[in-house]
């Protein structure tokens, strides 16, 4: 199964890249005439690697397969586009990446069979964390009277 988490991790790690890269290239002196700065790039993306996981994962039809690597090859094509747009603040990419990727979770989890969905969701946007209580009465106690 996919870890939790995962898919959250690389949008933060990618926004991250990209709004770290940007910051580096306005503070440096500008470039001789006629060079160009390499532009910032995602990391690669194994989109039929991701495809045969869920697959493994959720028990995706061929058809279902084929659906949801054309919506990964869109998005990821989406998330170059707003990566490598050089007229946007890096604050404003790292917002319209998350928007993608949420784009993305939400096609993808329509293209799926509620039972797919219902797997699928609990990858991607795992449940908070819960608030942890004050320790049960006695538990101290009793631990210490074991040693």
């Amino acid at each position: 199964m996919m870890k939790t988490g995962t898919i959250a991790c690389g949008v933060l790690f990618t926004a991250l890249f990209v709004a770290t890269t940007l910051e580096a290239q306005s503070s440096a002196p500008p470039p001789p005439p006629g060079f160009e700065l390499p532009k910032p790039a995602l990391p690669s993306r194994d989109i039929q690697s991701e495809v045969d996981k869920m697959t493994k994962s959720y028990g995706l039809s061929g058809e279902k397969a084929t659906v949801v690597k054309a919506i990964l090859e869109e998005q990821t094509r989406k998330a170059e586009e707003v990566a490598s747009n050089n007229s946007l603040a890096p604050e404003e990419k790292v917002h319209r990446l998350i928007a993608v990727k949420d784009e993305e979770i939400t096609r993808v989890s329509d293209a799926l069979t509620p039972e797919q969905k219902k797997k699928y969701m609990a990858d991607v946007r795992p449940a908070p964390p819960q608030p942890m209580g004050p320790p049960a009465q006695g538990t101290a106690s009793a631990g210490a009277a074991n040693q």
